[in-house]
């Protein structure tokens, strides 16, 4: 194993911040991973587990492997009274996972930090970028809908499989691009992985991840880094639009993620802060699947209040 240092930039201090890179086996990249894009998304356990089973399997790898487990020291320096607030940049209210389609690295810290990233990405076969949502279970977004992208997320065998078909900036989108018709840009398989809810340690939502990644890399050794196309079914999901609250207030959801919900169920109650005699019914307004959904108790009116998927 490899372990490198790339500086990003020095901060008012003086002090360098960068990204550290480690790299497993040799020949051909294959395999690239990255986290920590924002603040709170803690997936550094799981990179901490693959670390520790690629060390092991290290000599057996006919491939290379990198992780990046924090790609964005901004996002985690950024912190209020003990909660890491790193979505969106304090300086100027950027997403900095929003700017990989950018051809030069000379405009400001996010066009730099995602123009750096794509370019050690688009050298591997398949890419990765771990996340975590609000309150949720691990989930894959595919985002290009077609034979092989469907037969790499039947073998890392998530229990949502999200087909992405909006056009944006970050990372799978961008290097996912060529697989939607779009031959210009680069040609790895780019996927990404939500592992669960901020800010959190869940043992079996780590695992999940975990496994589900060393059954792929098995999967490419065993394979030769080469994906054999099956007609094994698979699940996928059409992402839907939010449910938003309909009233500023406290709330209480009935629901955990994955729940299968159906049109006109009552999915949880909102009571409303300027009237304590009114307790508002959420009702949900499709048939689907539960994606995701806020974390705290305290909502705005309009404000995103539950995620839901519809299956293709």
């Amino acid at each position: 194993m490899k372990k490198s240092f790339f500086p990003l930039y020095n901060d008012i201090s003086g002090n360098t911040l960068g990204i550290h890179r480690y790299d497993f086996g040799i020949g051909q990249k294959m395999v690239y991973i990255q986290g920590g894009m924002h603040g709170g998304e803690t997936t550094y356990f799981i990179f901490h587990r693959i670390y520790n089973y690629l060390s092991e399997i290290e000599s057996e790898l006919p491939f290379s492997v990198t992780l990046i487990p924090i790609i964005n020291p901004q996002a985690w320096s950024q912190r209020i009274y003990y909660n890491t607030v790193g979505k969106f940049s304090l300086i100027n209210g950027k997403d900095s996972n929003q700017f990989y389609d950018t051809s030069t690295p000379e405009k400001d810290f996010q066009h730099y930090l995602c123009y750096t990233l794509k370019s050690i990405a688009q050298e591997y076969k398949y890419g990765f970028d771990l996340h975590t949502a609000r309150v949720s279970n691990p989930y894959l977004y595919i985002e290009a809908d077609n034979e092989y992208y469907n037969e790499i997320a039947k073998i890392l065998n998530f229990k949502i499989n999200l087909v992405d078909f909006e056009e944006s900036g970050d990372f799978s989108s961008i290097l996912a691009r060529p697989h939607k018709g779009n031959k210009k840009s680069n040609t790895v398989k780019a996927f990404t992985i939500e592992c669960g809810s901020h800010d959190d340690y869940d043992e079996i939502k780590i695992q999940e991840v975990v496994n589900n990644l060393k059954t792929f890399i098995n999967y490419l050794i065993e394979n030769s880094g080469e994906i054999i196309l099956t007609s094994k079914p698979i699940k996928l999901l059409k992402p839907q639009n939010y449910i938003v609250a309909p009233v500023s207030g406290f709330v209480n959801l009935f629901i955990k993620p994955n729940d299968k919900i159906l049109k006109n169920q009552e999915l949880g109650h909102i009571y409303k802060s300027n009237d304590l005699s009114k307790a508002i019914p959420i009702i949900s307004p499709d048939d689907g699947i539960i994606i995701q959904f806020t974390k705290t108790v305290c909502i705005m009116e309009k404000e995103e209040l539950i995620w839901y998927g519809k299956i293709l």
